[in-house]
């Protein structure tokens, strides 16, 4: 996804057998496409040790991956909380929240002008 793709079969082979080698080499131009992170994702998800590779866990907490703002978690939990109980008053605002918006009479008209 971040290395243009192989030319030829072999090109293609050559690149996967280095990778796998206990040194993992990677292609000569990867220095210039390949963020030094990116490579070090790489380098840690292809440790032969399967004791050395990261877990999901380790790998979404790890400095490499930059984390989810608390906002948005908090949001997100909020937001799954609220509409998984319809019978809440915080669902009942947030639907009448959305549902009760004020359109501009420009935009209700220009709506669905493509239909007709």
């Amino acid at each position: 996804m971040c290395y243009p793709p192989p030319v030829t079969n072999m090109e293609r082979n050559i690149i996967i057998s280095n990778l796998r080698h206990r040194d993992i080499i990677f292609p000569p131009q990867a220095d210039e496409i390949l963020t030094d992170e990116m490579q070090q994702i790489i380098t840690w998800l292809l440790q032969h040790d399967v004791t050395k590779r990261p877990s999901s866990n380790e790998l979404i907490t790890s400095k490499y991956i930059p984390p989810l703002l608390m906002e948005e978690t908090e949001l997100n939990s909020l937001l799954h909380t609220t509409v998984s109980n319809p019978q809440s008053r915080m669902y009942k605002h947030m639907i009448s929240a959305l549902f009760d918006q004020e359109v501009s009479t420009e935009f209700d008209f220009t709506y669905d002008v493509d239909v007709f």
